[in-house]
């Protein structure tokens, strides 16, 4: 008795369907962390807590929380009645608390 053997090909078509399966979510995944991880990441820029008030006819703005600030580096600008007014130069007084 001859035994015929039926030519199945089912098993190499799932293994190339689960293979090309694999290489999309390859593709995918590579798109997706080459967008993700070249996102350039910008520092936030620091928040601090500034209290203005008017004594004795004079304007004073009081560093009461956040990190410490270089005086050189603050420029003030005030709008009056649509003048303009800059402040560069402070002097440092710490005469006052803090309001809380």
């Amino acid at each position: 008795m001859r035994i015929k053997y039926k030519k199945n090909n089912s098993a190499i078509t799932d293994m190339i369907g689960t293979l090309m399966l694999l290489a999309i979510t390859v593709g995918m995944f590579s798109v997706v962390y080459f967008f993700v991880f070249t996102i350039e990441v910008t520092d936030q820029p620091s928040s601090i807590n500034i209290i203005g008030y008017v004594y004795d006819d004079k304007v004073y703005f009081e560093h009461c929380g956040g990190p410490s600030v270089n005086i050189s580096e603050i420029t003030i600008k005030l709008n009056i009645d649509g003048i303009e007014y800059i402040f560069l130069y402070f002097r440092v007084n710490s005469q006052f608390n803090c309001i809380t």
